[in-house]
């Protein structure tokens, strides 16, 4: 026997509470995220990682104690402000990417347990139907049209 780990359900109160609170959020942070920026927006920059991040603040101190460093061309108080934006997002996105992560897993399984089982149901169909049983036609023959078109080689999605 095969084992089944995804074994649960999500109550429609529960789903709905969720995806209320998803709606929430996005309606929180929508007033405050742009939505045109693109991929070529961000070309040629270099990018804010971990380590950039403990530069970052080191530079913003020094510029806060010596504000005659920074070149005229600059504004002190909007890097302050994108700091502060930066590390909130930072946050936040964490928590997402972190609960994305376990969802797409949990589905992924989900779905490969799913795609296994119908796989083994349609076989067992197609023996009992080969074995002339009566039954089995209907339902064969519905089933048998996921198999009878010329399929790539590659890993099925569910």
């Amino acid at each position: 026997m095969k084992a089944n780990r995804i074994n649960f359900e999500i109550s429609p109160s529960t789903l709905k509470e969720v995806i209320d609170a998803i709606d929430l959020a996005t309606a929180k942070l929508e007033p405050v995220l742009l939505n045109d920026i693109t991929k070529s927006d961000l070309n040629g920059f270099a990018r804010m990682g971990d380590s950039s991040f403990s530069f970052v603040a080191a530079v913003l101190d020094c510029a806060n104690t010596n504000p005659n460093l920074v070149p005229r061309y600059h504004n002190l108080e909007d890097a302050k402000t994108d700091q502060s934006y930066y590390e909130a997002l930072r946050e936040v996105g964490g928590k997402l990417e972190k609960l994305n992560g376990l969802v797409a897993m949990n589905r992924e399984l989900a779905g490969v347990e799913l795609l296994d089982f119908s796989n083994d149901v349609y076989n067992s169909v197609k023996r009992l139907y080969q074995a002339g049983d009566p039954d089995a036609l209907s339902i064969y023959q519905t089933l048998k049209a996921r198999y009878s078109k010329t399929r790539r080689k590659g890993k099925e999605t569910a």
